[in-house]
């Protein structure tokens, strides 16, 4: 199943949802969420992304993906994200 998350301004998310949840581990807004799981998929969408990657809606738990001192080399779409 796909993840539930969309926008107002027609972003719908491309991620599968997780077991038992209507909600990919990008978009799902818990603390205790899997860190491990959601920084290898940050870091599979950093290396696989050709043209721009989009964070849309990402909740970013604490202690996640920092991109302190990164220099993107695409577009970095963040509407919505929260850290």
């Amino acid at each position: 199943m796909m993840c539930d998350y969309s926008d107002e301004m027609d972003y719908k998310c491309p991620h599968e949802s997780l077991v038992d949840s209507d909600y990919c581990i990008f978009h799902l807004k818990d603390d205790d969420k899997n860190v491990d799981e959601f920084n290898s998929g940050i870091n599979e969408l950093l290396e696989t992304e050709e043209d721009s990657i989009d964070f849309s809606g990402f909740y970013f738990p604490p202690d996640s993906a920092n991109f302190t001192n990164i220099y993107f080399q695409k577009n970095v779409i963040l509407k919505n994200a929260t850290f």
